[in-house]
């Protein structure tokens, strides 16, 4: 049972691309965040521009964001219980006791409005039951992780029921400082859910959540690698990849090992990320009807430092600082029936972020940029669906959005954009810019499905989306030309659906194909300045692009003994009227181009082996997943390539005859395969992140 379209429905009788994953299917593959959710869904994929742990670049079928900046905004939008998360930082928040994960593949418009061009992740948590209910967990790991999760609910009266959930999970990281022999990549996470649900009346009942987490980590730190030769020059692509070129500065870091990694000895690498949220969701039902109001506010303070850049001879250790706060309220009224459903609506969005981008200490002059910037967002939105014939239904849904942003940056850019100039150039002075942006948006979609069979479902769609303008505000800039507004992404999508259950319901084969005409796609490339006076790195309007592919997903129970779930996804992406710098300054065509972040080919799957043993059930459990090489910058230069892996999982796993107690002993990366997840150029050389190395651990829980 899924809520894809804002209602509870079969998972086969959705006319949509949906990936479903139950909680125990989450707790069984060892996820505990949004970007490990990437590894079993078809065409969803992750990069990390800051880092692992300091927020996620979230792409579905190739169309994702690869900003560094923490006001950024991605075209995959992430909710959990029906509520937004916003800010791109506190998405990053472990999840724990959850009932249930949906990734929605192509633009949500209608039901779901904002930012979600590409889709959308919703994570909905384990509510409060009619029964006392419990469990706790235990996990050691390698790399010193010891992690403790659990919860507990029940009847608090005849009227109320709650859930109390919580979470430590903490290590001593797998990466190792060159210089001083620290680490990095380490994690100290505590987080927690307090749930009331109350029977107001027969007909009306309120849910209250309070949640937050508290992090205190020493992030995953960038590996440097040269893209000069010694005289300065460029290098060719074989001696990058050998390791045989310097950066800017003259250093260069030998060693291939991704965990050895090289930080300035001047400072130190920390990451601390606090979320905070509380929502009410009332819901009142007579009939066929039913009203719902959902109010939440999110905030999240974030401080990040790094100092990963090696051989430069001036302090440069960049410290990024958030402050958001988010409040959302949701209206919505349903009306069923046997042949129709309808449902009218009313969004409202409001955020403020403000924050600090430095570089050096205080006592030096350097790189400062402090930033404030707001955001008010209504919409107002109908989705219909009725059935036609006993086989034929239509659906449509209309969404209109309303938008306003104001942001201000007040920059020093310092000696960090004037150190390397010739005496005679300027130094950049001191600025300040303000600007509003409006936009609206009328986003609609139309769909039909045929029901071939009592267990076949053919649909086609077509929708828009739209994704709103912005500013670079709090990102690394040098002039106030780098803070002018990019506008809004629109798209269109066409997609066409198979559906089908067989062997009474012990397979399950689910088929989509799709077609999107995005416009005027926002990317984080190389552009020049008004008046042609500088390049800069920012985020903005780069033409057109088109993706096409498919998904394709099954699932079999073949045998009592026996279970699989396997994946596929084919994706092609082009991009059209695109131009972006090259090394020289010169402006190039690069239309033709692939986007960020998209695969050709890509691919999971589980099998589950469940065996009668020692008065319980044993359960061996293999997954995978794999991906073609893609490409880390829109302009696709040859050696900003990640990707290209085959990544195998291996858990086994015994439980109770009555299910109270299990154990398990797990394998992550069981081939220790290292590949790129993100990787950038700046100042002759190049930053990547890798993903994370082999792991192993054991698992107690016991549950009420």
């Amino acid at each position: 049972m899924v809520v894809a379209q804002k209602r509870e429905q079969n998972l086969q009788d959705v006319s949509a691309s949906v990936t479903a994953i139950t909680g125990a299917q989450f707790k069984a593959l060892g996820m505990d965040n949004v970007t490990a959710v990437t590894a079993q869904t078809p065409n969803f994929n992750y990069t990390a521009p800051a880092g692992e742990g300091a927020k996620p670049g979230l792409s579905i079928r190739g169309v994702g964001i690869n900003s560094f900046a923490d006001t950024a905004e991605g075209p995959v939008a992430m909710y959990v219980d029906e509520v937004l998360l916003g800010a791109l930082p506190g998405q990053t928040s472990l999840l724990f006791d959850i009932e249930r994960v949906e990734v929605l593949r192509g633009p949500q418009g209608t039901l779901y409005g904002r930012n979600n061009t590409a889709g959308l992740v919703h994570f909905m948590t384990r509510k409060p039951s009619a029964e006392f209910a419990a469990y706790g967990e235990a996990m050691f790991g390698s790399y010193e992780r010891i992690k403790f999760e659990g919860a507990a609910g029940g009847p608090l009266s005849d009227r109320v029921r709650g859930r109390v959930s919580f979470l430590h999970d903490e290590n001593h990281g797998y990466q190792v400082d060159q210089i001083r022999g620290g680490r990095s990549a380490a994690a100290n996470v505590e987080a927690y859910r307090l749930q009331l649900d109350i029977d107001l009346s027969a007909a009306a009942d309120l849910r209250l959540n309070l949640h937050g987490a508290n992090a205190s980590n020493t992030p995953t730190v960038y590996k440097h690698r040269g893209l000069l030769t010694a005289n300065g020059d460029d290098c060719e692509l074989d001696a990058i990849q050998a390791r045989q070129c310097f950066d800017a500065f003259g250093f260069r870091d030998a060693n291939s090992n991704p965990d050895r990694v090289t930080l300035d000895p001047n400072f130190d690498v920390d990451l601390h990320n606090r979320t905070f949220g509380t929502s009410a969701k009332l819901t009142w039902e007579r009939g066929p009807w039913q009203l719902l109001s959902i109010t939440a506010f999110e905030k999240v303070e974030k401080t990040h430092t790094e100092a990963s850049f090696a051989g430069i001879d001036l302090p440069n250790a960049s410290t990024l600082s958030i402050d958001a706060d988010q409040v959302t309220q949701e209206v919505r009224l349903h009306h069923n029936s046997d042949s129709t459903h309808w449902l009218l609506g009313f969004y409202y969005y409001s955020d403020h972020k403000e924050g600090l981008h430095s570089v050096g200490p205080p006592q030096f002059t350097s790189f400062h940029n402090a930033y404030d910037q707001d955001t008010q967002a209504f919409a107002l939105f109908a989705h219909w669906e009725r059935r036609i014939t006993r086989r034929l239904a239509a659906q449509a849904g209309l969404r209109f959005t309303g938008e306003r942003t104001g942001a201000s940056n007040q920059v020093d850019p310092g000696v960090e954009f004037n150190w390397n100039s010739p005496p005679d150039m300027p130094a950049f002075p001191p600025f300040m810019r303000k600007d509003d942006l409006e936009s609206d948006d009328l986003s609609w979609d139309f769909g039909l499905n045929w029901q071939a069979g009592d267990d076949t479902l053919l649909f086609l769609n077509i929708a828009t989306g739209f994704k709103s303008g912005g500013f670079n505000t709090g990102g690394f800039l040098g002039a106030p030309e780098e803070l002018a507004p990019y506008d809004s992404e629109t798209v269109t999508l066409y997609e066409a659906g198979l559906k089908t259950t067989r062997l009474g319901g012990r397979l399950r084969c689910n088929f989509t194909a799709f077609y999107g005409d995005y416009q005027d796609f926002q990317a984080f490339t190389p552009n020049l300045l008004p008046g042609g006076s500088n390049v800069v790195t920012r985020l903005a309007n780069a033409g057109s692009a088109e993706v096409w592919g498919f998904e394709a997903e099954l699932a079999a129970t073949p045998t009592a003994y026996f279970e699989m779930q396997l994946g596929l996804g084919y994706l092609r992406t082009e991009t059209f009227n695109f131009t972006s710098i090259g090394l020289d300054g010169a402006v190039i065509d690069v239309s033709g181009s692939e986007l960020v972040l998209s695969p050709e080919l890509s691919a999971n799957g589980v099998f589950r082996l469940l065996q009668p043993m020692l008065g319980g059930e044993g359960t061996l459990q293999v997954d995978f997943n794999y991906s073609d090489e893609y490409f880390l910058s829109p302009a696709n230069k040859p050696h900003e390539v990640g990707g290209d892996y085959l990544i195998w999982n291996l858990r086994a796993a015994w439980s109770s005859g009555n299910e109270r107690y299990q154990a398990a002993v797990f394998v992550k990366n069981l081939s220790d395969k290292r590949y790129i997840i993100e990787g950038f150029d700046f100042l002759g050389m190049q930053s990547l992140i890798h993903n994370r190395p082999r792991m192993a651990g054991i698992s107690l829980t016991m549950t009420y």
